[in-house]
């Protein structure tokens, strides 16, 4: 029985490991692809005979629109030696999985050059992290394997902050960069826990830095943006309160990917 469980964390820890080297590996191929296309964006030239529209919107001090857009939010997991030695609950496994939200909210863009725009963002976010805690009971022959789910719902409000970085123009077409920093604060951490039952207490607040790419389509009558855009959390976001469930942790961390749509005028 012993030996099937130790089975069970050297998969779980391997699946783990492999995760994040896809995450690092889809990384650096975006950032790689982005350098690319900023460059080839600098050799673009105007195609005459094709309609140009909203020919002065870059050229506006400050406009401004509306986004929103989908969203996928997880937790970077922290354990600590205390993960297979709890007398109440034997844990040898945590994992944590995330669920799809959306977002939205306005844009603020003011205008620093020809290349270069500031971009304000003040945007409401939903999304839910799932904590899935593999235990065991009893001992040899008499062990019993389960499992506890833990939710984690969250509804930030976020405030980016954004350095957009523009290629050349072609045409009704820009592709672009964007880096910056966001503050966010989740309402929903501040709820009432029930401590008799399986809860995890994360804080409220974090500072992200956010970068990805994008690329700007000009309308006849408006700006519409497609960008891809990842965020990491600085802080740790882990709030000990001496439960079972807090106790193998040292800490969390939030990540999360997201697919913006901007419509601005």
């Amino acid at each position: 029985m012993h030996f099937s469980l130790k089975i069970g964390r050297i998969m779980i820890v391997a699946l783990k490991q492999k995760n994040n080297q896809m995450k690092k590996v889809f990384l650096v191929s975006l950032f790689i692809a982005l350098l690319g296309s900023v460059t080839i964006g600098q050799n673009y030239k105007v195609i005459k005979g094709i309609p140009i529209n909203k020919p002065l919107m870059d050229n506006k001090p400050v406009h401004w629109g509306f986004t929103f857009g989908i969203n996928k939010t997880d937790f970077s997991v922290f354990k600590n030696e205390s993960l297979f030695h709890n007398d109440t609950i034997n844990i040898y496994g945590i994992e944590s999985t995330s669920m799809p939200g959306f977002f939205l909210g306005p844009v603020f863009n003011v205008r620093l050059g020809k290349y270069f725009d500031l971009r304000f963002l003040i945007d409401i976010s939903f999304t839910q992290r799932n904590f899935t805690y593999y235990h065991f009971t009893g001992i040899d022959t008499a062990a019993t394997l389960g499992t506890t789910i833990i939710k984690v719902p969250s509804s930030f409000i976020e405030f980016p902050i954004l350095l957009k970085y523009k290629g050349a123009r072609l045409n009704n077409v820009r592709p672009y960069f964007i880096l910056g920093t966001a503050g966010k604060y989740d309402l929903a951490s501040l709820r009432k826990i029930n401590v008799d039952e399986p809860h995890l207490q994360v804080a409220p607040f974090d500072v992200y830095l956010e970068l990805g790419p994008g690329m700007d389509f000009y309308l006849p009558y408006f700006k519409f943006s497609i960008e891809f855009k990842y965020s990491n959390g600085f802080f740790n976001l882990l709030e000990k309160d001496n439960s079972i469930y807090s106790t193998p942790l040292d800490g969390l961390k939030s990540h999360s990917f997201m697919l913006s749509f901007h419509f601005e005028g």
